[in-house]
């Protein structure tokens, strides 16, 4: 009797009581407000432009017989697509008013479903037809994205880990080496089934909410808190005032993302994966300047605690504070991945020196964009479009690591490097005074 009646609540509980049935799916008015909500939301549109992106990748690297880079790309389009209907789907379920909105709970759901779908097609079937050998990694991101949809529709925290899935990608073609792509058809199955289940007894959850807005503040980076130690609270007080928004996770991040990619070397010699990890650490540095900027915008309202905070001489000490801070957090983040680049040599990694010269120029003018445009930046669309610059360093590295194996020389890249860099420079300096302009009340 107990579990008839906690099925009864938990039914009338359910945003969508009656299930999405197959008609609202060729209905029109599932798909009213899709524009709006999709594409003025700042992290469903992040995901989806990255999404996106990788296709528009994919197409270039067939175009320039380029296959290998294909999977990868294919695999980062279904991540973000996911990405982007989790973060729809924790905003449903943390928006205890949503019900008021006649059908809003079924149209999200219907769009969630449609734009997810149509992405995995989409990205199967471009593998199946012109990368076949790509079919299988391609497949794995499927199946570990929906596996993470299905996990985070039971633990909303979940989508905290979301930069795993990112940071895992690369590893996504070594895990199909022998493994034929007709094994994971019935696991891609059983998934479709756990999720469809799982998206018709959606309810109203309060840890939701905090997800959502956590993402929002945080840009997506989490990491797992620890006791405060002293190094991290120096490297706090170093890192002072561009980690006042970030809080102790930009000290924190800096160490783990050095430790991580020391790590990663011993499985990989152990099984010769053959990992890039050196473009793994720089995505991840240029994602921490990014972050100081994006977390900036979001607690705008912090900025009056800042300014009021002894040590700063008024609005142009603390913009020439704030500067100086970026300029620590990229020597910090150079730093990073001298050690990187130094312990791949240790590990047998065919390192020119060259190319680490490139490696650590590439962290540079990465992070002096990433700084200097954010510096720009008033609102979370202009943030959002940095995101571009990762896309651009995440490609200039990958073709890099390619040119290194066929044994090309890197005077172009080191020339486009030096290039690059003075610009970055010069961006970053004129950003200085462009930073509270208008004072620390408006942005």
């Amino acid at each position: 009797m107990n579990v008839i009646l906690t099925n009864l609540v938990r039914s009338a509980n359910r945003l969508t009581p009656h299930g999405v049935k197959l008609s609202d799916f060729i209905s029109r008015d599932s798909y009213r407000g899709m524009l709006r909500l999709w594409l003025f939301d700042a992290g469903s549109v992040c995901f989806l432009l990255t999404s996106l992106f990788g296709f528009s990748i994919a197409v270039l690297s067939l175009y320039n017989d380029k296959t290998s880079s294909i999977g990868l790309m294919l695999s980062m389009s279904v991540v973000s697509s996911c990405m982007s209907v989790l973060w729809q789907l924790n905003r449903l379920v943390g928006a205890e008013t949503s019900f008021l909105i006649p059908g809003y709970q079924r149209n999200v759901v219907v769009q969630s479903i449609v734009i997810l779908l149509s992405i995995m097609i989409f990205a199967l079937g471009f593998a199946v037809i012109f990368a076949p050998q790509t079919l299988a990694s391609v497949l794995i991101a499927v199946l570990i994205s929906l596996a993470f949809l299905w996990g985070c529709l039971h633990w909303n925290k979940g989508f905290q880990f979301s930069i795993l899935l990112f940071i895992g990608m690369p590893f996504f073609d070594q895990m199909t080496l022998n493994l034929p792509w007709w094994m994971l058809v019935i696991p891609l199955v059983m998934l479709l089934e756990f999720v469809r289940v799982k998206l018709g007894q959606l309810t109203w959850h309060h840890d939701a909410r905090a997800t959502y807005l956590s993402g929002m503040e945080m840009g997506w980076f989490w990491l797992p808190s620890m006791k405060q130690h002293n190094l991290l609270d120096k490297l706090n007080r170093y890192l002072h005032p561009a980690s006042f928004f970030v809080g102790p996770l930009l000290a924190m991040a800096l160490v783990m993302v050095t430790v991580l990619g020391l790590l990663i070397f011993i499985p990989s010699t152990l099984f010769e994966w053959h990992l890039p990890i050196q473009l793994i650490v720089g995505q991840l540095l240029l994602m921490m300047c990014c972050l100081v900027h994006w977390s900036r915008v979001q607690r705008w309202r912090g900025v009056e605690t800042l300014f009021m905070l002894p040590g700063f001489s008024g609005l142009v000490g603390l913009q020439q504070a704030f500067f100086k801070a970026s300029a620590r957090l990229i020597s910090l983040s150079i730093l990073s991945m001298l050690l990187v680049c130094l312990a791949g040599l240790v590990f047998g990694q065919p390192l020119s020196l060259p190319f680490i010269a490139h490696l650590l120029l590439c962290v540079l003018w990465s992070g002096l964009f990433a700084l200097g445009l954010g510096a720009l930046s008033r609102n979370i669309s202009q943030m959002s479009a940095i995101m571009l610059v990762m896309i651009i360093h995440s490609l200039f590295v990958s073709f890099s690591f390619k040119a290194l194996q066929a044994q090309q020389d890197m005077d172009g890249w080191l020339m486009a490097d030096f290039l690059l860099t003075v610009v970055g420079v010069w961006l970053f300096i004129w950003s200085k005074d462009r930073l509270w302009r208008k004072g620390v009340i408006e942005l």
